[in-house]
């Protein structure tokens, strides 16, 4: 809160170069991204190992089916515009890094437009979701 109140009194304090900024978020997402893998990786070859190949595939599956129903549905039903359908893909994965790619390749803010409403209810799925899921198993 200190600094927060001092940065809005003297702007210039913690000043931080935009492009400097943009660096360190990535490097903090790879640094987080690389010790979850090291952290997981000898357990996933055991998983795989166990149920072969199935595993991955199903997790692929998972991931691109749902995915690949929301672009064409936003796409041809709902006839977004692909930018903010685009968001809208990152909303729905929870996925915050994504969005700022898109927005970079964009170039502009507009795929925060799609964004909001499938973040905040995949958010919301994911809470409720995880107690039943741990109940049902």
């Amino acid at each position: 809160m200190v600094f927060g109140w001092l940065r809005a009194r003297r702007p210039t304090f913690g000043q931080l170069p935009a492009a400097a900024a943009l660096y360190l978020k990535d490097f903090g997402l790879t640094v987080f991204v690389a010790c979850i893998g090291l952290a997981t990786g000898p357990e996933a070859l055991r998983q795989i190992v166990r149920y072969g190949i199935a595993l991955p595939v199903a997790g692929i599956a998972v991931s691109l089916v749902p995915g690949f129903t929301a672009l064409y549905y936003g796409k041809h039903v709902l006839k977004m515009h692909p930018v903010v359908l685009c968001g809208a893909l990152c909303g729905r994965q929870a996925s915050t890094p994504a969005l700022n790619a898109v927005t970079l390749a964009a170039g502009s803010n507009a795929p925060v437009l799609g964004y909001t409403v499938p973040y905040t209810i995949a958010n919301i799925l994911l809470t409720l979701a995880g107690p039943i899921i741990v109940l049902i198993t």
